[in-house]
């Protein structure tokens, strides 16, 4: 955890000062009373377009990162720099705190990249406004002139598969990340495997680094009763049961190998249950067709593409759910399964190393290539209500460590570590 170095100084005693020479001594004062003002009262801009919907993992960090630090500070100000030509804003409850203001522009989002990747033009002040901290919370990596830049790197996956991933999102990106890091004060990471991956593949120092988990919000996600998860399950047609995966269609979540498994399972189990994938449509989904024509019809009939489902339907799909799987090749931390443990659904994940780092033995594993080892795990499962139940048990003990109030404070640390 980051130490907070900054505490209040208290007030000089008439002994201290009269061994100093005074003007040594009332300099001293006054750079203590200065920072105790600028701690006071931080204005922090943080890059928020990733709040906008359709809202994906990143923009739920960064939605509750803001929503709990703005709580936890009130005397300070956070400003949410978003630009987008179209996309309409969210109406999220925190966005309408007093300490909380939004600065939209209108810009053609992959010019204003391109002329970040190439050039330090034009500055993050100018688009966003003077302020204390610069929070890169997403995507973004502008060049800041005048303010401490602070950067979350979710993960590092465009470098350890670039054949995977995104253009936008995957080359540009680290291309931009190679040329910032020298002016980024202090990174962020979810997880000892990403802070890892940026030692090793970005030649950064651990201690510019800060290792901070995510969150989850326990009074959304957590056991409901059929009651309560009806409407959504009758929204979909899902009868409660199924097996349930979420996540962007993209190579990185390995739906092929997942499909694959499943249609293996099928063969073994004919009355195994329905497998429903909650996810928007991403890029490069050919394997995804491919395993879902090798599995035939019959087997392809059971499963259930739901594509991207709101926050407001999330809770009520990991409840009514008999079993999460998460396949990804490897992720930064993995906040689908922190949810799905919330809600008390056993799971079953990849061998991901920061998969491994957050379920610490509460969820069931599988190598993440191994169509046949996936199907034996599911069918071990399924048939075994006593391994389920320890693992929800379990599932919900892990999670309860886990909050957004405690990411933020951390955060906060980190801006009041840089500040001073």
């Amino acid at each position: 955890m980051a130490q907070q170095i900054f505490r209040p100084a208290p007030a000089a005693s008439l002994g201290s000062c009269l061994s100093k020479p005074a003007a040594l001594c009332n300099a001293r004062s006054l750079g203590e009373s200065i920072y105790a003002v600028r701690l006071a009262a931080m204005i922090v801009c943080i890059d928020a377009t990733s709040i906008l919907p359709p809202r994906t993992g990143v923009g739920v960090y960064a939605a509750s990162l803001v929503q709990a630090m703005a709580r936890l500070r009130p005397q300070w100000r956070f400003r949410l720099f978003i630009n987008s030509l179209r996309r309409p804003l969210p109406g999220d409850p925190f966005l309408r705190l007093p300490n909380v203001a939004i600065r939209r522009l209108r810009l053609p989002g992959p010019l204003l990249m391109a002329c970040w990747r190439r050039t330090r033009f034009p500055p993050w002040e100018w688009l966003a406004g003077p302020a204390d901290i610069a929070h890169f919370a997403s995507a973004s990596l502008a060049p800041a002139r005048k303010t401490f830049a602070i950067a979350t790197v979710h993960d590092l996956y465009a470098a350890r598969h670039p054949e995977d991933s995104h253009a936008r999102g995957g080359a540009h990106w680290l291309a931009t990340l190679r040329r910032r890091q020298a002016g980024i004060a202090r990174f962020i990471v979810p997880s000892h495997a990403v802070a890892q991956d940026l030692q090793s593949i970005m030649a950064i120092a651990p201690s510019r680094m800060r290792v901070i988990p995510e969150g989850v919000d326990g009074q959304r996600f957590h056991p409901l009763d059929s009651r309560e998860t009806a409407r959504i399950l009758a929204r979909f047609d899902l009868v409660p049961g199924y097996i349930l995966a979420v996540g962007t269609l993209e190579p990185r979540k390995n739906y092929d190998t997942l499909l694959r498994a499943y249609a293996r399972l099928a063969a073994l189990e004919p009355a195994a249950p329905s497998l429903a994938i909650a996810g928007a449509e991403g890029w490069k989904t050919e394997a995804i067709g491919l395993a879902l024509r090798q599995a035939g019809p019959a087997v392809a009939e059971r499963i259930r593409f739901l594509g991207y489902a709101d926050a407001g339907a999330m809770p009520a799909l990991y409840a009514a759910a008999g079993l999460f799987v998460f396949p990804s090749k490897d992720e930064g931390f993995g906040l689908p399964l922190l949810e799905a443990m919330a809600c008390g659904v056993p799971a079953l994940v990849s061998d991901a190393p920061a998969l491994a780092e957050l379920a610490a033995g509460a969820a069931a594993t599988a190598p993440a290539l191994d169509a046949e080892a996936w199907a034996f795990a599911i069918r071990r499962l399924l048939a075994s209500p006593g391994e389920r139940a320890r693992l929800s048990q379990a599932g919900q003990a892990r999670a309860a460590l886990f909050s957004w109030e405690r990411c933020a404070q951390r955060t906060l640390e980190v801006y009041e570590e840089c500040a001073v």
